[in-house]
């Protein structure tokens, strides 16, 4: 199953003290809920303690609040929105368009995991910058890896050779029956 296997490499990466993380899975291969169950370990095993989950699209941040809300529902999740002051929950879930005026009223460690979802759009210019703010394990997720000189996905994540920590081709995808095709 690509999920434990995806798992796997999560722990063994964070064992090995590598700071960046990137899954590059196909779209409708649920990329959200397999990190909010990666998050579950390491707040069920006191690994980690606040968790920032960035989007870029309001149906993104409601997607992701609902599976931390399913999945999660005894840990304290909310969705920091613009003109809203930070309630320091366990669980924060924002755009990036937001968390560029609001990353400074965080201190550099106060998240142990920042997971950025469509994360070829958010690393590059002041997104970065708000990225960079925070000294936590990160884990980018994306179905479209970007390889430009100005915003390179694979570079960001410290990935060797250009490839991702993670990923499920999909071919593979429609092989195992992850996906359908049309």
């Amino acid at each position: 199953d690509y999920q434990q296997e995806c798992m796997k490499a999560l722990d063994y990466a964070q064992n090995l003290g590598k700071r960046k993380f990137l899954i590059h899975l196909p779209t409708g291969t649920g990329k959200t809920d397999l990190t909010v169950l990666y998050i579950k370990r390491l707040l069920e095993s006191n690994n980690a303690e606040n968790i920032l989950f960035l989007v870029d699209r309001e149906q993104l941040a409601k997607q992701a609040i609902e599976a931390f809300q399913d999945i999660l529902p005894k840990h304290n999740s909310y969705w920091l929105r613009a003109g809203m002051e930070p309630q320091y929950k366990q669980i924060t879930v924002c755009l990036l368009q937001t968390m560029i005026n609001k990353y400074q009223e965080f201190s550099s460690g106060f998240f142990d995991v920042v997971v950025s979802d469509e994360c070829h759009r958010s690393v590059y210019g002041v997104w970065q910058q708000s990225l960079n703010h925070f000294d936590a394990f990160h884990i980018g997720l994306t179905a479209t890896p970007a390889e430009f000189i100005e915003r390179n996905t694979f570079k960001f994540y410290d990935c060797k050779e250009d490839k991702p920590d993670y990923t499920l081709p999909i071919k593979n995808a429609f092989k195992e029956e992850y996906l359908v095709p049309y």
